[in-house]
C-alpha cells in the first residue's frame, strides 16, 4: 500500500497527521491482506501503527454476499445444519476482523486482563488515535514465533525460555518447545476469560527477550460463554478417558450430535482413535507431516455407522469461530516440529485458563 494512501487513511481517521506522529516509517514492518503495519513514535515512544487497505469493506461485504449464495445452494446436502445461523455467524466475525475500532476495543481488555501476567504480553491500544480504519499500539521487541521455524543445528535466535540455571542459552528445540506451550496457554486459555482468539498466527506472536509471550493481532475473535469451555472441556477429558458414553452427553449437550447415546459415543471414540492416533496417548509430536498423516487418516476412516453419525452433525454457529482458531492453532504449532502431551496441554488451559499467567 503506497504511503500517500498510508497517509489518506491517518488524515480520514485523525482529521489530520501533522502533530499527531513524531515519526512514521513510510517502509511497513508487516503486510496483510487486510493491511499494513507501521513502526511509528507518538509523544517520544515507538508505537505501531496498523492502517486497514482502502476500499476493504466494500469488497469483502460482496465476497460474503456470493458466499451466502453459494452456501444456500447446498444447503440441502446437511439438514441438520443450521446454515442461516452459520452464514450470520460468519458475515457478523468477518466484518467486525475488519474493523480496527473493535480490534482494539478487544484488545484493550486483553491488556487489562493481563496487565500482571509474567507469561504474556498485550499491548493496550491508544484509545484516542484508534479509529475503524486505524489502529495504534505500543510497539513491541521480540523474535517472530515464525523465526523459530528450524532443526536442532540450525541457528534459531530467540529468548531464553527454557534456560537453564547458569544462563546459558536454552537449545532450540527447548526455545520451540517453550513457545509451543505458552501459544496453547494463551489461545485455549483465553476461553475461561470469556474471548477466543480465532487466529493464532505465528507472524504476530514474538517471544520477548525476558522470555515471555506478545500477541499483537486481535482482529478475529469472538465471545464464548462459560457454558461451552466448560463443555468444551468435557470433550475433552472424554477423550482422554476413552469415555464413550461421557464423549456422547457433552457433544449432545453442545448440540453437535443431539441425542446422542452411548452406542454413539463408542462409534465416536473408535472414530477419533483411528485419526488421532498417538495424540490421545500422551507425548507426540507435532509437525506438518503428522497433519498430513491425521487428515489422511481421516479420510479413511469412513464407516457406516460414522456416516450416519456425520448426517445427524449439527455445528452451531457459536462455535464457528472457535473451530477456527483451534484449527489455525494446530497449523501455526506444526512447523515448529515439537513433541509434547498435547491433548493434557489442551485439557488445563481450557480447565484453568490463565490461572498462574
Amino acid at each position: 500500500m503506497p504511503v500517500d494512501h498510508v497517509e489518506r487513511q491517518l488524515r480520514e481517521a485523525w482529521g489530520s497527521v501533522d502533530g499527531v506522529l513524531d515519526e512514521l516509517d513510510p517502509e511497513p514492518v508487516a503486510v496483510r491482506p487486510g493491511g499494513q503495519v507501521h513502526r511509528g513514535v507518538h509523544d517520544g515512544a515507538p508505537v505501531a501503527v496498523k492502517v486497514r487497505r482502502p476500499g476493504l469493506a466494500p469488497v469483502v461485504r460482496g465476497d460474503l454476499v456470493l458466499v451466502e449464495q453459494a452456501a444456500r445452494m447446498v444447503a440441502g446436502a446437511a439438514p441438520g445444519i443450521d446454515v442461516a445461523g452459520l452464514l450470520r455467524e460468519l458475515r457478523e466475525r468477518t466484518l467486525d476482523e475488519f474493523d480496527l475500532e473493535h480490534e482494539a476495543s478487544v484488545q484493550r481488555s486483553f491488556a487489562r486482563a493481563l496487565r500482571s501476567s509474567g507469561r504474556f504480553v498485550v499491548g493496550r491500544p491508544d484509545s484516542e488515535l484508534s479509529a475503524e480504519t486505524v489502529l495504534v499500539t505500543p510497539w513491541v521487541e521480540g523474535t517472530p514465533v515464525v523465526a523459530l521455524v528450524a532443526d536442532d543445528q540450525g541457528e534459531t535466535q530467540g529468548p531464553r525460555l527454557g534456560q537453564a540455571p547458569s544462563g546459558a542459552q536454552a537449545p532450540p528445540a527447548a526455545v520451540r518447545l517453550g513457545a509451543a506451550q505458552a501459544l496453547v496457554a494463551f489461545h485455549l486459555g483465553a476461553g475461561r476469560s470469556g474471548t477466543v482468539h480465532a487466529d493464532p498466527d505465528p507472524r504476530d506472536a514474538l517471544l520477548t527477550p525476558d522470555g515471555r509471550l506478545a500477541i499483537l493481532d486481535f482482529g478475529a475473535t469472538a465471545q464464548v460463554s462459560a457454558q461451552r469451555v466448560g463443555l468444551a472441556t468435557a470433550t475433552l477429558d472424554a477423550l482422554a478417558q476413552r469415555d464413550g458414553p461421557g464423549l456422547a452427553r457433552a457433544l449432545d449437550a453442545l448440540g453437535w450430535l443431539p441425542g446422542a447415546s452411548a452406542d454413539d459415543g463408542a462409534v465416536l471414540l473408535r472414530v477419533a482413535e483411528r485419526v488421532l492416533g498417538p495424540f490421545l496417548d500422551g507425548p507426540a509430536l507435532l509437525d506438518l507431516d503428522a497433519v498430513g498423516d491425521i487428515m489422511e487418516r481421516a479420510g479413511q476412516a469412513a464407516e457406516p455407522q460414522a456416516t450416519a453419525l456425520v448426517q445427524r452433525t449439527a455445528v452451531q454457529p457459536q462455535d464457528l469461530w472457535p473451530l477456527r482458531g483451534l484449527g489455525q492453532l494446530v497449523l501455526a504449532l506444526a512447523p515448529l516440529g515439537v513433541e509434547a502431551d498435547w491433548l493434557t496441554l489442551g485439557r488445563e488451559a481450557l480447565a484453568h485458563g490463565w490461572d498462574g499467567a
